[in-house]
């Protein structure tokens, strides 16, 4: 259960009166768990970090399309009020939500920092800076999410820093978690091992010319002399980009036998073709938006951006959110004020689909022409924009005959 500021303040002033920053530090004994090898070899052969990952296309596009892509989302803080919620632009959270979190960064870098952060390591921090009178939060500042250590500490939970030592309670940090605060690239590091190995051997069979390796075979017992020799040469001669396609000329009965399968043989290209498809599957992003081969068409563009925005970011968005609430929110004004992501842009569908929407809802009462306009970022036409619209075509069957005299008696026309 999460303390409330007022009372979580009260009691770290209490326990830590009298007290230097460096015996603070010394009371606590935190220990670093064991976290699993970092960078640990996979059964392919190529070792594989979180950071390193980035080098694999399939892996920097799904986790830049995530992050930038809920970056660009205005997060704004509204408030409830009688006529519905408001942007809430007076409440000092709002500034750090919506435009400038810390002097260095931007409302977007910030939140592309810490989605990826999610991503690659299952866990993206950001200190609270507070201010020192009224203890509101005045700045958001990410952390390296390879050096913070969550431990118990007088059965209270906290995070270490492990570079400087630091300490953080969870009120004074903003955590945001993938899947039970797991690294998705840590959990299939086999998988994303294929897709190094077979970017790899790509390299390697390219940067050789294109040439396959193997054994040169004779019948002769050759000196060492003659050995270093054979080797230097046939290295020199036909190996390398430069030396590519050029003719091998063999001596004294001297034969080549390849010792690996050619890339055609191993599927070479159907094989990468695959691990960016389980890529997109680990990140639960749809193949084609990281230009991954795909029976796409026009028509079809629009529910895969839809089924990405509600499948992806949408859950995403309500992590971010839920945890900004709990920890940027006094308890007392917790309901009354919240954040979200404005997701409409991603929602709306094309012109012609959001033409019908409004049509709809104009004519059945549920929005204003106002509240149209709005929607497309076009400035209201006034008070008569706010009025709401029904259609009287459809009325009860016991009503048509009086409805029928009210319409004759108006135009004075008895054959009405």
């Amino acid at each position: 259960m999460r303390l409330s500021f007022e009372f979580d303040l009260l009691s770290r002033l209490r326990r830590n009166k009298g007290q230097t920053d460096a015996e603070k530090r010394s009371n606590i004994n935190v220990t670093n768990p064991f976290m699993g090898v970092f960078g640990r070899n996979t059964k392919s052969g190529v070792g594989i970090t979180e950071e390193g990952a980035l080098g694999l296309s399939a892996v920097y596009a799904a986790i830049n399309k995530i992050s930038s892509t809920l970056a660009s989302l205005p997060l704004n803080l509204y408030r409830e009020t009688a006529e519905g919620k408001v942007i809430a632009k007076e409440h000092p959270a709002f500034v750090i939500l919506n435009s400038e979190p810390n002097e260095q960064e931007t409302a977007f870098t910030f939140i592309e920092r810490m989605l990826s952060d999610a991503l690659m390591y299952g866990r993206a921090y950001a200190a609270i800076e507070r201010g020192s009178v009224t203890s509101r939060p005045v700045a958001l500042h990410p952390l390296d999410p390879e050096v913070i250590r969550p431990d118990v500490f007088d059965g209270q939970k906290i995070f270490r820093d492990s570079d400087s030592g630091s300490v953080y309670y969870p009120d004074d940090l903003i955590v945001l978690e993938s899947f039970r605060g797991k690294s998705p690239i840590r959990l299939h590091m086999e998988n994303m091992g294929i897709t190094a190995a077979a970017m790899e051997y790509g390299a390697r069979f390219f940067g050789t010319g294109g040439n396959i390796g193997g054994f040169l075979i004779t019948d002769k017992s050759l000196t060492d002399e003659q050995y270093h020799r054979l080797k230097n040469t046939w290295s020199t001669q036909h190996q390398g980009i430069h030396n590519a396609h050029e003719t091998a000329i063999l001596e004294h009965g001297l034969k080549f036998e390849r010792s690996t399968i050619p890339p055609d043989e191993a599927q070479f290209i159907a094989t990468r073709k695959f691990q960016v498809e389980e890529v997109a599957r680990i990140f639960g992003i749809p193949p084609i938006l990281i230009q991954a081969e795909g029976a796409t068409t026009y028509n079809n563009v629009e529910q895969i951006l839809i089924a990405f925005a509600q499948q992806t970011l949408i859950p995403w968005a309500r992590r971010f959110e839920m945890e900004l609430d709990r920890k940027l929110i006094p308890d007392r004004e917790r309901g009354e004020y919240h954040t979200r992501f404005d997701m409409r842009s991603l929602l709306r569908g094309d012109l012609d689909s959001r033409r019908e929407f409004y049509a709809t809802a104009i004519q059945h009462g549920f929005m204003s022409v106002n509240e149209v306009r709005k929607m497309e970022d076009f400035n209201g036409i006034g008070e008569s924009g706010d009025i709401h619209l029904v259609q009287v075509n459809q009325i009860p069957l016991e009503s048509a005959k009086a409805y029928g005299e009210k319409i004759t008696a108006a135009t004075g026309d008895p054959n009405q």
